[in-house]
């Protein structure tokens, strides 16, 4: 709870109003959940990316999905993470390709499958896809932004 409280209140400081902000936020997550849960994660943003401008709402819902996808892949197990973010005209494109050889698939599914995440997506247009291989899994979150 006390997280939610710090990223309700990031994301609303003025000071953090550009998208290259709320991935220099990301990277520090990130950084959180290797330490912890002592797994591997990289993240790798295209500058164009980083460079959109996004307002106020679209940034915490977008933080939200990548912050929830990078969060829930860890808890469940998954390790040697690796996240590429990148803007391909309309779409900002989140893609978390991840180890699933100690994962919970079960509980993975669960989370995949929640109310708020549907909502979340249908509210900012978003189509998300799974790619699955032997050994690992790929996100692809792809959001229209103007």
């Amino acid at each position: 709870m006390m997280s939610s409280l710090d990223d309700m209140l990031w994301a609303i400081n003025p000071d953090n109003d550009s998208t290259e902000k709320m991935m220099l936020r990301l990277k520090e997550f990130i950084e959180g959940l290797k330490s912890k849960h002592n797994v591997q994660a990289y993240l790798l943003v295209d500058k164009k990316a980083e460079q959109l401008n996004l307002n106020m709402k679209q940034r915490k819902e977008i933080f939200w999905l990548y912050r929830g996808g990078i969060e829930n892949v860890i808890k469940c197990g998954g390790d040697n993470c690796r996240l590429h973010i990148t803007y391909e005209k309309p779409m900002l494109i989140y893609m978390l390709e991840f180890d699933i050889s100690n994962i919970d698939m079960q509980q993975l599914t669960n989370l995949r499958q929640r109310n708020e995440l549907t909502e979340k997506l249908t509210k900012l247009k978003a189509t998300f896809d799974v790619e699955t291989h032997k050994m690992s899994h790929l996100f692809i979150l792809k959001i229209p932004v103007q």
